[in-house]
């Protein structure tokens, strides 16, 4: 298991360990313990999706074809992290480890939990629920959970989205929309909460997909219409990889990803097969995308024949989680130098607590990398901050 099986496995394992599900009798009757097994799986309680999340985020261009340039070569590297040169701290919030939230304007006195950035926008996810945080305060978006994964927030920081159960339970949702430009919000009655909100394309849309049926749909809250995505190879939920621009990229039956154009009112065209791995993380301006290839992180063009450039990560340790976007220029990657990659295999980064790790920004340029935290930070945080 690769860093590429993280999204799904990350999903199943966190649910089946911090959950305990009611039980669903109409399921055991409809569809037997299969079925009942699927459905609780994937029913979170606030602590556990606390643990566990990457946000898909859009792509303008075409991701990277099957004829792409392979990455460079292996570059040197130094043996552990404390060789690595100091840098500066985080451009983008982040917790020093002495109970405040650094970043934002002034110092919020905030334990460190989980933080969503994107473009120029932070979430900031505790037990209050999803707050957005400026201007040093947090301002609280909605107290309700999501159904099984941290809201979406789009590339441009503008868009944020997720599903959250009723209190007739999963198989009754409400789906959530805020414009954090304007302040607009939008709740619309949804099919099933039984679900994950993979991403938020250019155009504000939202995509979800129901892991009981597989069936994706799309809802628009500038027009305030829904519709599902029809002409969708077979899958295996959840199985969106990516969201682009406007549509996204899909794991198919047969093992290989398939991206197009989601056009009104939902049909998937313009097909063609892609290389391209779960969290993959895309610059603010585009151009550059991080990527796992061959187990190791590289970054490299949206477009262009350039080949793409390894992160030069210490050889002793892993990143836990998917990188983060700082600039157009560099990424923050959570790495514990303890971590071995069969544990990484088992624990997807989930068990390396933050005060363990440190936080590296690693340069597009060249893919050279500098502490921009040492080992401390993140406060009580179990697992990785940045999601």
């Amino acid at each position: 298991m690769s860093i590429d099986q993280n999204l799904p496995e990350a999903l199943r394992r966190t649910a089946d360990e911090h959950f305990a599900p009611f039980p669903d009798l109409s399921s055991i009757v409809a569809g037997g313990r299969r079925r009942k097994r699927r459905r609780d799986v994937r029913r979170l309680s606030f602590a556990a999706a606390c643990l566990a999340v990457v946000a898909a985020v859009p792509l303008v261009v075409r991701p990277f074809a099957t004829d792409s340039p392979a990455p460079t070569g292996e570059v040197d590297r130094v043996a552990r992290v404390t060789d690595l040169p100091e840098g500066a701290t985080p451009a983008i919030p982040y917790c020093p480890g002495d109970r405040t939230i650094r970043g934002a304007g002034d110092p919020v006195d905030a334990e460190c939990d989980v933080l969503i950035h994107r473009g120029e926008t932070t979430l900031f996810i505790n037990r209050h629920g999803v707050n957005q945080l400026a201007d040093g305060q947090l301002t609280l978006l909605d107290s309700r959970d999501w159904s099984s994964w941290f809201p979406a927030l789009s590339l441009d920081g503008r868009w944020a989205a997720w599903v959250t159960p009723t209190p007739h339970g999963v198989d009754d949702g409400l789906l959530l929309t805020f414009d954090l430009r304007t302040g607009a919000r939008t709740e619309v009655p949804w099919e099933t909460a039984d679900g994950w909100v993979a991403g938020i394309d250019d155009l504000g849309r939202v995509y979800f997909e129901a892991y009981e049926s597989g069936r994706i749909k799309v809802f628009d809250p500038r027009s305030g219409t829904s519709y599902a995505v029809t002409g969708i190879p077979d899958h295996s939920p959840p199985s969106i990889k990516f969201v682009t621009a406007d549509g996204l990229g899909i794991l198919n039956g047969d093992g290989e990803v398939v991206a197009g154009t989601v056009e009104v009112p939902g049909r998937f065209t313009q097909q063609h097969s892609v290389e391209q791995a779960w969290g993959t993380s895309f610059s603010p301006d585009r151009s550059h995308q991080v990527y796992e290839h061959d187990g190791r992180l590289v970054v490299g063009q949206t477009s262009g024949d350039r080949a793409a450039v390894p992160l030069q990560l210490p050889s002793h340790g892993e990143p836990v989680w998917f990188p983060v976007w700082e600039t157009a220029e560099s990424v923050l990657v959570q790495f514990d130098p303890l971590a071995e990659p069969i544990n990484f295999v088992h624990s997807n980064g989930l068990d390396s607590p933050a005060r363990r790790t440190w936080l590296l920004r690693c340069r597009v340029s060249d893919g050279s990398c500098e502490v921009a935290l040492p080992a401390g930070w993140g406060d009580r945080m179990s697992g990785p901050v940045y999601r």
